[in-house]
């Protein structure tokens, strides 16, 4: 299961807002707070495009990590 705790430590490494995250990924700062509080998760999309910006493998992502 997709963890926005550990989105946010890794935007938080490179240095990224939630606005800055956003606009790399063509989504608003709202539904990167959501994707942080678990309130939604990322598509596919979004899911690879974070893997490949922050140089990590899925696992990174597991809540149980």
């Amino acid at each position: 299961m997709f963890s926005g705790d550990q989105l946010k430590t890794a935007r938080l490494a490179k240095q990224l807002s939630q606005e800055e995250l956003g606009q790399l990924l063509n989504v608003n700062k709202m539904t990167i707070s959501n994707w942080e509080k678990g309130k939604n998760t990322p598509n596919q999309k979004h899911f690879e495009q974070l893997l490949s910006l922050f140089g990590v493998t899925a696992d990174y992502f597991n809540k149980d990590h």
